[in-house]
């Protein structure tokens, strides 16, 4: 389990059982009966802002609308000036820690503020007589004058989460944000008529209704569930909801499916899916070998090396099938729900692919966002109750870099701190040097290559 560790000797040692601790049982104690809206958790140091879940990398939580919202959704537009907006996890993956707890337990919507780190000349406390008495990383200056800019910082940050606590699903940002009230699960391409549509829905909309336009079609609308969610996520928030429909409409191979959503008076963005196949085979090959990327082991190609001895065996088996081949899809992972959700079974096969590299990748620079994508609507597939078989010569080899396994932008290791002090500069500076801080303690996997928006990875469920 990343995040946590049974050795009681560790740093990390996650107790005998749960609140096992005296601290923790005295907080759930306060948490249950302050009964909390919101809670902002203050650490030092990062300038960051953090919110579930951070138990798992890339996982949003389901009442992430509204986390997103009041945090800033990208540093250009954060809630405090200077910091990072983000997804816990995207720090560090941890079990157990105080916001994922206070989600889950209490319905409380919770942040971490990893606040400004020390800076400016020695003063007082930190007056330099001891290399760890002056400025910088965790040690902050002892000076009133500093402590008050950044509480001046963090104010209007603070005062959001109080006024938005009469009505927590409508929150009231100082930055301009709303809640999105319906964000679909969008996707490109789908494997099947009936196809699975599913939207994340603010619970107060009241019943959801799921539309479709097939082009040079019929037309049609169902009503929705709620979906409990999965084997470990994707269960109902506390303002939020995922709902899922299987919709049957009538179009054929090589037509496009128009779909939106709507709900207590609001619709939701409009998305256009292509439908590429419908065989009605239970089975799934995911050829994944990136023969036309950077990948070191075999020379580029224009077609798969192995995706045809898989075939063979599965027809000598018996067993019906389709491919999707990922390098022929134009470099794209398959959607969980367009694709990989007509199927009982996918065997992912990546053949000799060693690091998933763009076709102009230079070796030693980390891994294509490819490799997260097949990961994630992999991972996706396997929480519905999806069986997948993963075979290959190295079978993510970049796992050993934890490049696989964990797919992030980058992880900092706990504690770590910058090798000088921090002057206090500008917040575009402070960005960037932030932004350099935390890619020197990152694996191969959180190179340039890697990042992505998070526009880009909106829907997690998608």
């Amino acid at each position: 389990m990343r995040g946590a560790s049974d050795n009681p000797a560790s740093e990390t040692y996650r107790g005998p059982s749960p609140s096992s601790e005296p601290e923790v049982a005295a907080y759930r104690a306060l948490m249950n009966r302050l009964k909390a809206k919101f809670m902002i958790d203050y650490h030092s140091y990062g300038e960051l802002i953090l919110y579930p879940e951070g138990w798992q990398v890339e996982t949003r939580a389901t009442d992430d609308p509204i986390m997103e919202a009041l945090a800033g959704r990208d540093e250009n537009n954060p809630a405090i000036p200077g910091y990072d907006p983000d997804l816990s996890a995207e720090l560090y993956t941890t079990n157990g820690d105080v916001t994922d707890d206070a989600l889950h337990v209490d319905g409380t919507q919770a942040y971490t503020v990893e606040l400004t780190p020390g800076f400016g000349s020695p003063v007082g406390g930190t007056d330099g007589t001891h290399p760890n008495r002056v400025p910088g990383g965790f040690v902050f200056p002892d000076s009133e004058t500093e402590v008050e800019t950044v509480f001046q910082e963090n104010l209007q940050f603070a005062l959001d989460l109080a006024r938005s606590a009469p009505d927590p699903d409508d929150p009231q940002s100082h930055i301009g944000n709303e809640a999105v009230e319906l964000v679909p699960a969008a996707f490109d391409v789908s494997h099947g008529d009936p196809q699975l549509l599913a939207v994340n829905a603010k619970k107060a909309l009241g019943a959801v209704t799921a539309h479709w336009e097939v082009a040079g079609g019929g037309s049609g609308s169902a009503a929705m569930s709620e979906w409990d969610g999965g084997l470990r996520y994707g269960a109902p928030g506390t303002y939020y909801h995922h709902m899922r429909a299987t919709v049957t409409t009538g179009a054929t191979p090589g037509q496009q499916v128009e779909v939106w959503f709507t709900a207590g008076g609001q619709e939701s963005a409009h998305f256009t899916y292509t439908l590429a196949s419908d065989s009605g085979a239970r089975v799934l090959l995911l050829v994944a070998e990136d023969y036309t990327g950077n990948s070191g082991l075999l020379p580029k190609a224009t077609e798969p090396f192995f995706q045809a001895t898989y075939q063979q065996a599965l027809t000598d088996a018996g067993i019906p099938h389709d491919v999707y081949d990922v390098d022929a899809q134009g470099r794209r992972a398959p959607s969980a729900i367009g694709v990989l959700s007509h199927y009982d079974a996918v065997v992912w096969e990546t053949g000799g692919d060693v690091y998933t590299r763009e076709p102009t990748q230079p070796g030693g620079t980390g891994v294509s966002k490819l490799l997260d994508d097949e990961v994630l609507a992999v991972r996706d597939y396997m929480n519905a109750g999806g069986k997948v078989l993963f075979a290959g010569k190295e079978r993510c080899r970049a796992s050993a870099t934890s490049s696989c396994t964990t797919p992030t932008r980058g992880r900092r290791r706990r504690g770590a701190s910058p090798t000088r002090p921090r002057a206090r500069t500008t917040p575009t500076t402070r960005s960037a040097r932030r932004t350099t801080a935390v890619r020197s303690r990152t694996t191969s996997f959180s190179t340039g290559w890697a990042r992505t928006s998070r526009r880009e990875r909106r829907s997690p469920s998608s």
